[in-house]
């Protein structure tokens, strides 16, 4: 019979293992791996290179327990959301320019806003960053006051919030679609999505002030739904009365 030991995963190295195998105190490995002063450049390179044949990395959790600051941020964001995954790269590269982690909660249909939400307070996080389209502002509102929360692409009263300009963007498509001939527009609406709201609103005000004729169709904030809404509209309404373009929240896949 196999002995407990063997099914063990390995040590996690430790700084007096790095020591050790340096040849050096504990109090100068740990000078060195904190980038602190006291040591010789000798023996920088020769405590770094050990702890990289090591494996060694310093304990973030035990760090933060020493320190009032955590130096992470917590990141919420939606699953399967291109633009999602584009603002997270942006920002995981501004965050380590600056010397901050970020830890990521990731919203789904399995995973709700205020779960990832709480998640991420737990995990012990300087500032929430995030995209929140159905989260109550009051609950946001609420987390703010214990720590600072910024909304991404939604406008919360009371809170940093960094969204895009809706309504002009809105109205430059509208713009172009009629200056191309069309006269009969169709918008997609994102249902509960980030900013669907605003887009919906602009488009009509923008259709009105062009005088064109505008729909708006209930498509839901995926994909998948936004297809089958619109194969359904073009399955039921007739050729005549079909819309001749078509604004969606997101990229329609046929």
């Amino acid at each position: 019979m196999p002995s407990n030991s063997a099914s063990r995963p390995p040590k996690r190295p430790t700084l007096t293992d790095v020591a050790r195998a340096s040849g050096v105190s504990v109090a100068l490995a740990s000078i060195v791996m904190r980038g602190a002063e006291g040591a010789s450049e000798e023996s920088r390179a020769k405590v770094k290179q050990v702890a990289a044949n090591l494996g060694y990395r310093p304990d973030s959790r035990a760090r933060s327990l020493r320190s009032t600051r955590s130096r992470t941020l917590g990141l919420a964001l939606a699953l399967g959301e291109p633009l999602h995954a584009e603002l997270a790269d942006a920002l995981y590269a501004q965050a380590d320019a600056h010397g901050f982690e970020i830890i990521l909660g990731a919203t789904g249909k399995h995973r709700d806003e205020r779960r990832v939400l709480n998640t991420l307070i737990d995990a012990g996080v300087e500032a929430v960053i995030g995209v929140f389209p159905e989260l109550p502002a009051a609950q946001l509102t609420q987390v703010s006051k214990q720590l600072p929360v910024i909304s991404l692409l939604r406008k919360v009263k009371g809170l940093p919030s960094i969204i895009t300009d809706e309504a002009a963007g809105i109205k430059q498509l509208v713009e172009h679609l009629v200056a191309l001939g069309h006269t009969r527009l169709l918008h997609l609406d994102g249902g509960s999505a980030v900013a669907a709201r605003q887009r919906r609103d602009a488009f009509v005000a923008a259709a009105a002030s062009a005088k064109v004729q505008a729909q708006v169709l209930v498509a839901g904030a995926d994909e998948t739904t936004a297809f089958q809404a619109l194969h359904d509209y073009l399955e039921q309404t007739p050729r005549t009365q079909c819309a001749s373009a078509v604004l969606a929240l997101m990229t329609v896949q046929p």
